[in-house]
């Protein structure tokens, strides 16, 4: 698969990260180039030197040492580090809007992303490699295992991978496995929707969508959102089964990013590919047993096992997930003023004012700290509602302009 997606007539390059999916394909990828005498450039974006921003329980920050350990190991790599001090993904927006015709989704990531493939494209590398969907694949990481064998009776085997769970993560997390992975995708589902409506009172009314959505609850209203959203909260076909095939090749067929592929491709000229989600891979990957990727307490086993050896130590033994642009907060409390210009503009825009919940942005906006360091508090507002609604509000004043 790797060797497919290296065809091309100009150097190559990869989208780093310290997890498993691309740095698999960069110990490939690279070691095909090395026989041809060629090398791979790899790029990873980390936050500014000296960043220390708090990060969600399980994450990291800076991909550096492990992408370094990578770089150290794997011949025929060359490892780039890419910062964006000073971008906002407000940025040079109507450029992007006339390539892809929609708003950029994870608005924060938008200024790393272009950073790699107009660095890449400027150095003649129309081709760049990424890891895109191997979570589901290549590097899935078996969570329908202990499932499978309680639903089957097998309780000793069951009680093994508990054991080998909580010698590698501990008690306490071979206990939230046994009751998430094990008990919760054996119950009917209308158990599993009244346990869950018990836990989520407001994400079983649909509620915690719209609480995380910018839109104007009149206009929500008008277009039937709030029981979309209702019947999204309450739909049981991306719930946690014992058999994970079907949930699998759902997510992989949904998850369709040609539209951002084709908007790049015309932009920058780079194309973007994912050995990773390659259909032959996937086809393999959904036809293996479910205890290839997890079994004795060890997730995500098939990519471990593959690529032992051949990566390091400290990535093939990493539980933990790097952040995404983990920088955004510092970064849009450093735009201010740009952000306080925006609203207004979109405050006299009359497509945002209808579409868009204009006030809560603005409140949200006053209450910016004057300084990011130390912020405490809830931020998935101020990722989904206020930068989701600059982002969402800039496409309509485009589309509205252009008119």
């Amino acid at each position: 698969v790797v060797a497919d997606h290296l065809a091309s007539t100009t150097p190559v390059a990869l989208q780093l990260s310290g997890g498993l999916d691309s740095s698999a394909i960069a110990a490939v990828a690279a070691a095909q180039l090395g026989e041809r005498g060629a090398r791979l450039a790899a790029y990873t974006e980390v936050p500014r030197a000296g960043f220390d921003g708090a990060q969600p329980r399980g994450m990291y920050a800076d991909e550096t040492p492990l992408v370094t350990a990578i770089a150290g190991m794997v011949d025929h790599l060359d490892l780039n580090l890419v910062r964006t001090d000073g971008d906002f993904f407000l940025d040079d927006l109507p450029g992007m809007f006339e390539h892809l015709e929609a708003p950029f989704r994870n608005n924060a990531n938008r200024v790393w992303i272009e950073a790699i493939l107009r660095t890449a494209g400027a150095r003649g590398q129309r081709v760049l490699l990424d890891g895109m969907q191997g979570n589901l694949t290549l590097s899935w990481h078996g969570s329908g295992w202990l499932a499978s064998l309680l639903g089957a009776g097998q309780w000793r085997a069951a009680a093994r991978q508990m054991q080998g769970l909580a010698r590698t993560r501990g008690w306490p997390r071979a206990g939230r496995a046994l009751i998430g992975q094990g008990v919760l995708p054996l119950l009917p589902d209308a158990w599993w929707l009244g346990l869950n409506r018990l836990r989520h009172p407001r994400q079983g009314a649909g509620q915690a969508l719209l609480d995380a959505s910018p839109i104007n609850p009149a206009f929500a209203a008008a277009h039937g959102a709030p029981d979309l959203a209702h019947e999204r909260s309450n739909a049981v076909r991306a719930r946690l089964r014992a058999n994970t095939r079907p949930l699998r090749d759902e997510a992989l067929a949904t998850q369709d990013s040609g539209a951002y592929l084709s908007a790049y491709r015309a932009m920058v000229g780079v194309d973007m590919r994912s050995p990773t989600a390659d259909v032959r891979l996937a086809e393999f990957c959904l036809a293996l047993p479910e205890d290839q990727f997890w079994r004795d307490g060890e997730s995500r086993r098939l990519i471990r096992h593959a690529m032992a050896g051949r990566l390091p130590p400290a990535v093939l033994d990493n539980n933990q997930r790097g952040m995404q642009a983990a920088d955004w907060f510092e970064r849009l409390v450093a735009a201010r003023t740009q952000v306080d210009a925006e609203l207004a503009r979109l405050e006299r825009s009359a497509m945002a004012q209808r579409v868009l919940d204009l006030p809560r942005l603005r409140a949200l906006y006053d209450r910016l700290p004057a300084n990011a360091a130390g912020a405490t508090g809830d931020f998935v507002p101020y990722i989904y509602v206020l930068q989701g609604g600059l982002m969402l509000g800039a496409f309509l004043r485009w589309f509205e302009e252009g008119a």
